[in-house]
């Protein structure tokens, strides 16, 4: 069976983050021919071509659920709701690992690690749990009225109530072998979820409810998904390298740049991958800008 994919999805108001992810594993995918495949919400012919120049093939989204004619779609959800189907979309490899267009690899350890669990069998994701974000102390209990009302409008009142105190388990970035259970269930309660209008997290709370208690999930710490709308992280110039912003200051190993509120200060203290040396004028959305020299 062959080696690992890497899979993803964007369209192009992404496109400019998604080549930071595709350029923070190019050279991983060549040394060990990993595939990678983007999943195409919306590029245009340009961002499509530049893909395929950076041995990542671009495919047209499935729509194994017939979502576009539900309520509550939206066309970003092709990139969500094939996850749990990955194995059946692209056959023949015996992991999985998803990375969501707005994270990069930032370590050498972060492709490197998700696949170490996988070849033993586990599932690997991350909690969204670190004693340096923001949804700690004061800030808790609107995180979990956020929850709370996130399940609900998913899957109603008693999931609410049964799960909103209890971590997310984030589905932006994953690695699953191909034989591993979580797919069967994680489709089932995908299924669920799809009774009531779609909603943006349907896909990750089926995640979250397929792989709450299985032994055969490997619960990876934070900066393996850095997610930056909770905490920013800090720049260690002497290392060359984003690192927690607590000690022990362990450094990022996949940045998550979620949060689209924030993009712009993301982008003003170049928290992308090589610190967006790669951003080309016309790669950026209208209502940014690229940073310019004095602020670098």
């Amino acid at each position: 069976m062959p080696g690992p994919i890497i899979v993803t999805a964007t369209d192009r108001s992404l496109f400019w983050l998604a080549k930071g992810l595709v350029l923070s594993t190019l050279a991983q995918r060549r040394r060990d021919g990993i595939r990678m495949v983007c999943f195409d919400l919306g590029l245009d012919a340009g961002q499509a071509a530049w893909f395929a120049g950076q041995a990542v093939e671009v495919l047209p989204p499935p729509d194994l659920l017939d979502a576009t004619r539900r309520e509550g779609f939206k066309p970003y959800m092709l990139g969500q709701l094939c996850r749990p189907y990955l194995p059946e979309i692209l056959p023949g490899h015996d992991a999985y690992v998803w990375l969501d267009a707005d994270t990069w690899v930032a370590h050498d350890e972060g492709l490197g690690g998700l696949l170490h669990v996988a070849r033993f069998g586990l599932a690997a994701c991350c909690p969204e749990v670190h004693p340096a974000y923001s949804t700690t102390g004061r800030n808790a209990a609107p995180t979990q009225r956020f929850w709370a009302q996130a399940w609900h409008d998913a899957y109603g009142p008693d999931a609410a109530q049964a799960f909103q105190p209890i971590p997310m388990l984030n589905s932006g970035v994953l690695a699953i072998p191909a034989a591993h259970g979580l797919w069967e269930r994680w489709q089932a309660e995908l299924l669920l979820a799809i009774r009531r209008p779609l909603t943006h997290l349907s896909e990750q709370l089926a995640f979250f409810r397929a792989a709450l208690d299985r032994p055969d999930i490997e619960r990876l710490p934070a900066h393996w998904n850095w997610l930056a709308n909770f905490c920013p992280p800090r720049w260690h110039g002497r290392m060359g390298q984003w690192i927690e912003p607590a000690y022990p200051h362990t450094p990022i190993r996949i940045l998550h740049l979620a949060g689209a509120i924030l993009r712009p200060q993301y982008l003003q203290a170049r928290m992308l991958h090589a610190g967006g040396a790669y951003l080309e004028p016309g790669d950026l959305p209208a209502e940014l800008d690229l940073p310019t020299p004095q602020e670098a």
